[in-house]
């Protein structure tokens, strides 16, 4: 741990040299950048005000020169900081103007990140089928656009959701999700797990010894695998989150204003 902090700590001190020359040379499009990237070492340690404060700076030049591109990452990341701070509204806020941004600009795999920040606002707010919803909309911008990790991310979020919905909240996401098409191997894991949950929580109001064996409970398929495939259930618990609770982690813009998120 000293030693990432020491690492920040230097990251910051050249970010600061390299801000001095911008600022000296009036070179705005660079000085907006850098204090992006110095948002991004406060954000990753949690300085909440530090983060928001570095992140403006950037917008300000971003929202002047009319770079919208490079305004929708940080409305994005200003979400992330509310969100951290679990001022849902104000997060649901900034990454809104994010997608509305990606949207009219055909930035579809960068939208897809706002779709899944308010999926997850949602699910903690137990709005379970808006939220199932978002997170369908991440992972088909994230599949077109060829993101296997991110879309793994959200593949696993959504498996969360479905552990922590109601009955009949459930099956309205899993019909929407299959009336999407999505792959049969997705929703199957999803449901699978979700009755894995509910099955433990069943022997436990019971007063069953929970052995870890599968047990089929009426309305229910016994929990285990689709013909011919094995897979492993355990992932779709609702205590297991991704590291970051920001998806996705917050990302170092580009020199002289081609910007990536």
């Amino acid at each position: 741990m000293h030693s990432l902090v020491r690492q920040w700590e230097e990251a910051e001190t050249w970010y600061h040299k390299s801000l001095e020359v911008e600022e000296r040379l009036s070179n705005e499009t660079d000085a907006a950048d850098t204090y992006h990237q110095l948002g991004i070492i406060a954000h990753e340690q949690c300085q909440w005000a530090k983060a928001e404060a570095w992140y403006r700076k950037s917008l300000e030049i971003e929202e002047r020169l009319g770079n919208e591109a490079g305004a929708a990452i940080t409305y994005h990341q200003l979400g992330g900081i509310a969100a951290g701070q679990r001022q849902w509204a104000a997060a649901e806020t900034w990454y809104n103007k994010s997608l509305e941004i990606r949207k009219r600009l055909r930035i579809g795999g960068m939208a897809a990140s706002d779709y899944h920040q308010l999926g997850s606002i949602a699910q903690k707010q137990q709005r379970y089928r808006e939220a199932g919803d978002l997170y369908l909309r991440a992972l088909v911008g994230l599949l077109n656009a060829n993101d296997p990790h991110n879309a793994g991310i959200c593949r696993r979020n959504m498996r969360i959701l479905l552990t922590e919905a109601d009955a009949a909240s459930r099956e309205a996401i899993l019909e929407r999700w299959r009336g999407a098409g999505l792959d049969q191997a997705d929703w199957w894991e999803a449901l699978t797990a979700s009755q894995q949950d509910d099955g433990k929580a069943a022997l436990r109001s019971a007063g069953q010894q929970d052995q870890g064996k599968h047990s089929a409970r009426p309305g229910f398929m016994a929990v285990g695998s689709p013909p011919g495939q094995t897979r492993n259930f355990a992932a779709g618990r609702a205590d297991e989150r991704p590291v970051s609770d920001t998806f996705p982690p917050p990302r170092p813009k580009g020199s002289g204003g081609n910007k990536k998120d």
